[in-house]
């Protein structure tokens, strides 16, 4: 299992093929011949990948399996040729499929080794390792529908496994299987997942991300009150829609700054902006509310303040899930304020500056972009980002007075 969770080369596999003789002509009738032996080599080598059916690949897998092909020696005359013989195309993702409501939920393998978390558009496999201690870690998008088998599509490499589910009426277990394993998993709860880094995965490009959050007025500090109600607490979010079906799911991702006055030792404590790093979050909530929590990756970014701008930046190297984050995946912006209604008086040695204009009168502020604002657990209306791309919100649509939280822009950046 742990090769396909390293997002196997194709080049690899197919270089026992040997390749084809090269010609200065490839449209020629002699380039484009290929042996039987090599024709029936490649299709076991894909079939090995997970490549069962040729005809139901993504546009970028029929592109990654011509340059495969071509990085081993075929010419390109031999690579339609292979293309035309094996049926190799790209179609649509079924939009409609989608897992039942039964297969929704967290399951493991009874050593608790490896573990699912399933949602209706998309699940996750973990498998532990022992010795890194750390979970190897795959995302598939559920891509298309063939009887009881639900084709899942690696959301990094492209590459396609079935998942399958056992409807017997003697177990209510769920069977996983891939070109390598088959493995048996029985309902489990999050809690009994343990809570550790996601391993490095040396294959995965290094990527960075920097996020930007402009706000109308951005505090130095604040004080966080942990007596009465409500207690304090300031906080901005960044939702990245992995599996891109405009909810908040399992599988996503959400960057989080927070500063809570329950995480604080004393009743009031002042805090700078910058005291907290951002944590990098991925979701086991779905969308039929069967799952519930998130598990925190612990390897978190780093923040910066320019202004009123807030900077977070996270590394690859850092933290190996960064890499299902691309310049399509799309985004939600939250900001929120939680503070006893102001009564426009300085606290402590804090002068206005510092602490920003204290000119409210509600208790609750909240922002978002795009709208709506978050309301619930359940988060929707993404916006397509396109990687440096500045998103502009209207100034004062804010919930509640704090211009603290008053969204103004919002830039991501994928490298």
């Amino acid at each position: 299992m742990k090769r396909n969770l390293l997002a196997l080369s194709i080049a690899a596999l197919l270089t026992a093929c040997g390749g084809g003789s090269s010609s200065s002509d490839p449209s020629s009738e002699q380039s484009q011949k290929v042996s039987a032996a090599e024709l029936n080599q490649v299709k076991r080598n894909l079939s090995d990948l997970g490549y069962d059916n040729l005809s139901h690949l993504s546009t970028q897998q029929v592109a990654i399996v011509k340059k495969a092909l071509a990085d081993v020696g075929f010419n390109s005359g031999q690579v339609n040729y292979l293309i035309d013989e094996l049926d190799i195309r790209a179609s649509v993702a079924d939009k409609n499929a989608g897992l039942p409501s039964d297969m929704v939920g967290v399951w493991k393998t009874v050593n608790e080794q490896f573990f699912l978390f399933v949602g209706q558009k998309s699940y996750n496999v973990y498998i532990n390792d022992s010795v890194d201690d750390c979970w190897h870690q795959v995302m598939f998008h559920i891509a298309h529908q063939d009887g009881d088998d639900y084709i899942g599509e690696d959301a990094y490499s492209g590459f396609r496994f079935p998942l399958t589910l056992n409807k017997s009426s003697t177990s209510d277990g769920l069977f996983y299987k891939d070109p390598t394993l088959t493995e048996v998993f029985v309902p489990a709860t999050v809690n009994d997942f343990t809570t550790k880094n996601i391993c490095d995965n040396p294959l995965a490009p290094t990527k960075t991300v920097d996020v930007e959050i402009a706000v109308q007025e951005l505090p130095q500090a604040i004080k966080l009150l942990k007596a009465g109600n409500p207690r304090s607490r300031l906080q901005w979010q960044i939702f990245f829609d992995i599996n891109k079906n405009n909810q908040y799911d399992v599988g996503d991702l959400t960057f989080l700054h927070r500063h809570v006055a329950a995480m604080q030792s004393a009743d009031e404590t002042v805090v700078n902006v910058t005291d907290t790093v951002p944590n990098l979050y991925i979701a086991f909530q779905s969308q039929a509310d069967t799952v519930s929590g998130r598990a925190p990756l612990n390897r978190a970014g780093k923040v910066t303040v320019s202004g009123n701008t807030l900077k977070y930046s996270f590394d690859s190297n850092d933290n190996a899930i960064l890499r299902y984050i691309d310049s399509t995946t799309p985004i939600k912006v939250t900001a929120e304020l939680i503070h006893p209604a102001s009564d426009n008086a300085l606290y402590g040695n804090l002068s206005l500056s510092d602490e920003g204009p204290w000119n409210w009168t509600s208790d609750g502020h909240a922002d978002a972009y795009p709208d709506p604002i978050r309301t619930s657990a359940n988060v929707t209306g993404f916006v397509d980002n396109v990687s440096g791309q500045v998103h502009n919100d209207s100034l004062d649509d804010q919930q509640g007075e704090s211009k603290w939280i008053d969204i103004d822009s919002v830039k991501v950046t994928v490298n």
